[in-house]
C-alpha cells in the first residue's frame, strides 16, 4: 500500500463505511460515516503503535466514559495492517486552553476525569505512557454564539493508547527508571525531550533525595543523566516556595504532591481521586 489517503475516499468498515473528509495528521484523518456524524480514522502504516490501541480500547470498551472508544474497523487495500476508527471530540486540551486560559473548577474537573480513566488503567495492571495535553480530548458546550468562543468543556477523553503497555512488560522495564502507576513518571534514558524535562522537575521540585541512587545504582545511564542533572541545574526554584498570590495554597500542596522526585514519594491515580482539592460533586454546569 503506498500510504496515500485522500478527501473523499471511502473505506468499508465491520459496521460502517467511512467518507475521508480532512487530514489531521499523517496517519490521521478525520472522515464522516454513512449518515454524516464524524469519526477519526487512525492508519497504521507499518506501526505496531495502533494494532496495540486497537487491543487495549478493546480490552476496556465501556468501562469507563473517560477513555476513547474504539468505533469501528475499516479495511485497506493491499495492507494487513490495521486501520481503527475512533470516537470523535471537537478539541484536545493543549488546543483548547491556548483559545482561552481554563478556570480552576475546569482544570479540577479535568484532572478528575483523567485520573478516573488512569485509576481503571492502572487496576488492569496498564499505564498509559503518554500523558499530556493533546492525548485529552473534549468537547464543548454553551457555546457563546457573541465571541464564537467555546464557553464550557463537557466530554473528556483520555486518548492515544499506542504506548499504553502491561507493568511487567519488558517495554515499561526498559530504561533507567521503570514506568509505574504512579504519577507523572520519567524514563531517564528517552532522549533529549525527557532529558529536558527531568531538568526543569529538578529545578523546580529537586533536589534528588538521595535515596533516588537505590533506584537507579545498577544502571549506567541513569546514573551518568543524574550526575549530568546535577552539574546543569545551577540552582534551584522551589516551586513550593511561590506566594499564596502566585498559587493557590491548596493548588500548591496537590501539584506538590504529584511531582515528588522519587516516584516512590509520589501518589497513585486512586490516591489522588480522594484527595480533598477535589470538590465533592464537582462538575461544570
Amino acid at each position: 500500500m503506498s500510504g496515500s489517503y485522500r478527501i473523499g475516499q471511502l473505506f468499508k468498515g465491520r459496521l460502517d463505511s467511512y467518507t475521508v473528509a480532512k487530514k489531521v495528521r499523517d496517519t490521521i484523518w478525520l472522515a464522516k460515516d454513512q449518515t454524516g456524524s464524524p469519526a477519526v480514522i487512525k492508519f497504521a502504516r507499518g506501526n505496531d503503535t495502533v494494532r496495540n490501541e486497537r487491543d487495549i480500547l478493546k480490552r476496556f470498551q465501556g468501562h469507563s466514559h473517560f477513555i476513547g472508544q474504539l468505533k469501528d474497523e475499516v479495511e485497506v487495500p493491499a495492507s494487513s495492517d490495521p486501520a481503527i476508527v475512533l470516537e470523535y471530540l471537537e478539541d484536545d486540551l493543549l488546543s483548547a486552553s491556548k483559545k482561552r486560559p481554563l478556570t480552576g473548577k475546569e482544570i479540577k474537573y479535568v484532572s478528575k476525569q483523567v485520573l478516573r480513566a488512569l485509576d481503571l488503567l492502572h487496576s488492569a495492571g496498564y499505564v498509559h505512557t503518554d500523558l499530556k495535553l493533546d492525548n485529552v480530548l473534549v468537547n464543548y458546550k454553551n457555546h457563546d454564539h457573541d465571541s464564537g468562543m467555546p464557553k464550557t468543556l463537557s466530554d473528556i477523553h483520555l486518548a492515544d493508547f499506542g504506548g499504553t503497555s502491561h507493568v511487567n512488560s519488558q517495554i515499561t522495564k526498559a530504561g533507567g527508571n521503570h514506568w509505574g502507576a504512579r504519577l507523572a513518571n520519567t524514563q531517564l534514558s528517552d532522549g533529549e525531550y525527557e532529558l529536558q524535562i527531568l531538568i526543569q522537575q529538578s529545578k523546580y521540585f529537586g533536589p534528588f533525595p538521595p535515596k533516588y541512587v537505590d533506584l537507579v545504582r545498577s544502571d549506567e545511564i541513569a546514573m551518568a543523566t543524574i550526575a549530568y542533572v546535577l552539574d546543569t541545574v545551577e540552582s534551584l526554584t522551589p516551586f513550593n516556595m511561590t506566594t499564596e498570590r502566585e498559587v493557590s495554597k491548596a493548588d500548591k500542596e496537590f501539584i506538590c504532591k504529584i511531582m515528588k522526585i522519587d516516584p516512590r514519594d509520589r501518589p497513585t491515580a486512586k490516591e489522588l481521586l480522594l484527595d480533598p482539592w477535589f470538590e465533592p460533586g464537582l462538575e461544570l454546569s
